[in-house]
């Protein structure tokens, strides 16, 4: 049903589902506040009676001849099972995989229920690699020298202004020694800011979905090539170097 209403021209869509006399029916049916963005629903709970929750936005069928225009619903009931259906029109349904949605939307759901989501996995260089670049995206560079001093005052690092290859080393010793918990605790207790994200979202999140969604908030404000194409041809070499040597895959 809530697909069928977005494909039908209905903004996105968030509802709670309860079980009934007459079944599972949405207890609480609502339109994103704002202008739709999934970031609004950050912080909200459903009620403890509540059996589900359900988000529904429009999207774009790329396997369908002429990109048709469609709407995905997912979701999540309070014993961490879920369901994606897609749909073109009011009542033409079908079951996607799940997979194919997850992420963001699969995040807020279950977050939404007080449930765990997927945990983070791999080290957190990326995310420091992610903050270098957006205190670089509002620093004058001239030079290699410039760039290690900016990690150096926003990182808490010590990088040499003469050696870019100090600069993976800096960024993989911050990955081994600050795991994804400590680093969301310290933006809920206000003692770190992450770009987009305040401490009350901090503190509604778990530590996979802080993951996945800071280093969303953080490629979105600083994508890698549009740093580069900022900074001088020798030093963008040498920082996408040095970034890959760290393991940071360039986003482009």
């Amino acid at each position: 049903m809530l697909a069928g209403l977005v494909a039908d021209g209905a903004p996105a869509l968030v509802a709670s589902l309860g079980r009934t006399d007459h079944g599972v029916v949405p207890l609480l049916l609502a339109a994103v506040p704002g202008d739709g963005s999934l970031d609004a629903l950050i912080g909200w709970r459903a009620a403890p009676d509540h059996d589900a929750v359900a988000v529904a936005v429009p999207a774009r069928a790329v396997d369908r001849p002429g990109d048709d225009d469609v709407a995905i619903a997912h979701v999540v009931d309070r014993r961490g099972r879920s369901a994606t259906v897609r749909s073109a029109a009011p009542g033409a349904c079908r079951h996607v995989p799940t997979s194919a949605v997850g992420g963001r939307i699969d995040d807020l759901c279950r977050r939404s229920l007080d449930l765990p989501t997927p945990a983070a996995t791999g080290p957190t260089t990326c995310y420091w690699a992610g903050t270098l670049l957006v205190a670089l995206a509002t620093t004058r560079v001239r030079c290699w020298a410039d760039v290690a001093r900016t990690a150096n005052r926003h990182l808490g690092v010590t990088v040499s202004v003469d050696d870019p290859t100090d600069l993976a080393a800096a960024l993989r010793r911050l990955g081994a020694g600050l795991d994804w918990s400590r680093i969301r605790r310290a933006v809920r207790d206000g003692a770190h800011a992450a770009p987009g994200l305040d401490p009350s979202a901090a503190a509604w999140m778990d530590d996979g979905m802080f993951a996945r969604w800071s280093l969303g908030a953080l490629r979105h404000a600083a994508p890698l090539h549009r740093v580069l194409l900022d900074l001088p041809p020798p030093t963008a070499s040498a920082l996408t170097a040095a970034l890959s040597a760290c393991g940071t895959v360039p986003r482009r």
